[in-house]
């Protein structure tokens, strides 16, 4: 009964409590050796983004032919939509600009504008400044590659929701509204600019419900609107500023373009979509269109489309960082074909015809 009920037990358990520690060693290398590998496999796909990083810097400045933007309109560019590499699809989600990341207010933020600038020159003689949305930001990215070192500054203001183009309150909205009153203090302030030359005013599908605050908004409301829109532009035109405004891309409302991609089993062309389910005239652009001794539209639509379908990759190069932001390696692709419009823009074209491409 001793050897059964006492000895053999006691021997048993310190058997046990001896033979924990292999075990114990055993656990504490294996967890060793899986966060080694994870961070050697973090290291390694790090290194693999900042090669294609690197390698869209040197293909862009270079002046390749069929890179990003340019693959769409060059009919010598052989499978424009191509998938893109493993390693640019996984930079693609971040790649930004991180100096124009902070420059954008939020749709809760004050009403007071947030300015913010660029020049790589010491000594710039004329400004061109960008108001809108989200997408300002990355017409910013277009405007830096196209200036180069040119004596050129570039000053953005943006904010969630607005367009910068209605300075009160329209019918149903509150005379508080953050939208308008920031909006007419953006103008107030470019209008006392000298040396402002030119303003590019960003697009956006909901372009109607920014400027009427609803999200449905009735003919009255979008006549209202529209008329304001047209008043802001005639200011510009009386202080002999041109303006333009810049079609927004079509985007793809149904997922993130990088990982839509990465899921595809297609090999050429992943993520396309129909060209009619994402390409409208927004109100923005109705007016524009409607008034060419005001304004300029810079239409887009032609470097993410063709005749049928809307592209989630172009000349090696993913379009967008998500739904529908462009990743900063294609907004800078842009800036050769779109050059012919913004040296019109800033040469002050407003009321002539506008060159081809426009």
């Amino acid at each position: 009964m001793t050897k059964a009920l006492v000895e053999d037990p006691f021997r048993a358990d310190w058997q046990r409590r001896a033979s924990r520690w292999p075990s114990f060693g055993l656990a504490a290398a294996g967890m060793c050796l899986v966060l080694a590998s994870t961070s050697t496999v973090g290291a390694t796909v790090g290194e693999l983004e900042r090669h294609a990083s690197t390698s869209a810097a040197t293909r862009i400045t270079s002046n390749e032919r069929c890179v990003g933007a340019l693959a769409s309109v060059d009919p010598g560019c052989r499978l424009p939509y191509a998938r893109p590499g493993d390693a640019k699809l996984a930079f693609a989600k971040d790649d930004s600009d991180p100096e124009i990341r902070g420059c954008q207010l939020e749709i809760t933020a004050p009403a007071e504008p947030l300015w913010c600038e660029w020049s790589a020159h010491d000594g710039p003689t004329r400004t061109i400044a960008v108001v809108g949305n989200s997408f300002a930001g990355q017409i910013v990215t277009i405007l830096n590659q196209w200036i180069g070192d040119r004596p050129i500054r570039v000053v953005l203001t943006a904010r969630t929701g607005c367009l910068g183009l209605s300075v009160t309150a329209l019918t149903g909205q509150s005379p508080d509204d953050p939208c308008p009153v920031w909006s007419a203090k953006v103008q107030s302030h470019l209008l006392a600019m000298d040396d402002l030359s030119a303003v590019i005013f960003s697009d956006h599908a909901d372009a109607a419900t920014f400027m009427t605050g609803r999200t449905h908004p009735g003919g009255p409301a979008l006549t209202q609107a529209a008329a304001a829109i047209a008043t802001s532009l005639q200011a510009f035109r009386r202080a002999g500023i041109a303006t333009a405004v810049l079609q927004a891309p079509p985007g793809n409302p149904s997922q993130s373009a990088p990982e839509c991609i990465a899921m595809a089993a297609e090999t050429y062309d992943p993520c396309a979509i129909p060209r009619a389910s994402v390409v409208a005239r927004s109100l923005l652009l109705r007016v524009a269109a409607a008034n060419p001794q005001l304004t300029r539209v810079i239409h887009m639509n032609r470097f993410f489309c063709d005749r049928l379908l809307c592209h989630a990759t172009v000349g090696g190069v993913v379009v967008y960082k998500d739904d529908q932001h462009l990743t900063a390696t294609f907004a800078r692709t842009l800036a050769r074909p779109l050059s012919p419009a913004f040296d019109a823009l800033l040469a002050g074209l407003n009321g002539r015809r506008p060159p081809h491409g426009w």
